[in-house]
């Protein structure tokens, strides 16, 4: 299972806006309520996709500056158009 590119999109904005260094810098775990927190009241539907099918790793990477690029290429769903 994987992300969609406006789940990716909203990821990003959410690091951004709430965590502008990143969330490793500021010394929060994904999970003890500061990200994940944040996650769960902006994103209930992401939230639920990530408990849902355990992908919290992916999560994390997708939201840490220095692996999104990497995490992007993995983990979000390429739309491919046929023309």
């Amino acid at each position: 299972m994987k992300f969609t590119e406006e789940q990716y999109q909203k990821i990003v904005e959410i690091q951004e806006e709430s965590f502008p260094k990143t969330i490793i810098s500021e010394g929060i775990p994904i999970n003890d309520g500061g990200f994940w927190k944040v996650i769960s009241e902006k994103m209930p539907l992401l939230s639920e996709h990530v408990l849902d099918n355990d992908l919290h790793f992916e999560l994390a990477a997708l939201a840490n500056p220095l692996t999104r690029e990497w995490a992007h290429d993995k983990f979000v769903e390429t739309v491919k158009i046929n023309g």
